[in-house]
């Protein structure tokens, strides 16, 4: 009905790689809320994000936000880059096996995927 305020749940849902555990074998982890974090991938051999940003003008890819960067004269030209300017997330990680196959060596997979983040992906300003 108008006028009748909607609530809604939202879950604070945390990724982070846990390094500290076994060094030997890093581990993707996610913990929702407060709530004990859960392994989600182990032996993770790479792990990487970058953004893709609208600035209006160079609306530069695959930029690190470090701190080359977030300084004028990086990937944003004459002007820093900006957090604010973010509307995709770039993924990408690499795992291999927890054992070794006496003949083939480990068995890798990779991941690459590209996520929009809602309510910032369109910009009409190319």
């Amino acid at each position: 009905q108008p006028g009748t305020p909607l609530l809604s749940r939202i879950r604070m849902i945390t990724y982070f790689v846990d390094a500290t555990t076994d060094p030997t074998s890093p581990r993707l982890m996610r913990q929702i809320g407060s709530g004990a974090p859960m392994a989600v991938a182990f032996d993770l051999e790479a792990f990487a994000l970058n953004y893709d940003i609208a600035d209006g003008v160079l609306n530069p890819a695959f930029v690190e936000m470090n701190a080359a960067d977030l300084a004028p004269g990086g990937s944003c030209g004459a002007v820093a880059c900006g957090a604010d300017q973010i509307r995709k997330v770039n993924v990408s990680m690499a795992l291999r096996s927890r054992s070794r196959e006496r003949s083939t060596g480990f068995h890798r997979n990779a991941l690459t995927s590209q996520v929009a983040l809602r309510s910032l992906a369109f910009v009409d300003r190319y």
